[in-house]
């Protein structure tokens, strides 16, 4: 019987990019991890999303953050497209059992006015 939960997402090893008055970029690598022994596991869709949060107004500040696969530092199947699509788009993804998968998650803040 098949008693691990299932998907497991690290917090990942993060640094700063760009640290200055008006931008910050920050990288983040984190690790999908199939915690099953015998199943495989689809992800079809990660998506990411950014809440700024200040003792002052953010009204002059922009935030993206952008996901990106690299299934090729992984230890599951090998990936159909090994680069990262320039796009954006994520391609669904089997995980093996007991393997996992990396992502690469860049955020970015940026003064406007």
């Amino acid at each position: 019987m098949d008693t691990a939960h299932g998907l497991l997402l690290t917090r990942g090893a993060w640094r700063w990019d760009a640290r200055q008055p008006q931008l910050f970029r920050l990288h983040g690598y984190l690790q999908f991890h199939n915690t099953t022994n015998k199943r495989e596991i689809f992800i079809p869709e990660v998506t990411a999303s950014i809440i700024l949060l200040s003792r002052g107004s953010l009204d002059s500040i922009q935030a993206t953050v952008k996901v990106t696969p690299h299934h090729d530092q992984g230890n599951s199947y090998p990936a159909a497209d090994s680069r990262p699509r320039q796009d954006g788009y994520w391609s669904g993804y089997i995980l093996k059992a007991e393997c996992f998968t990396v992502i690469e998650v860049t955020v970015l803040a940026w003064q406007t006015g």
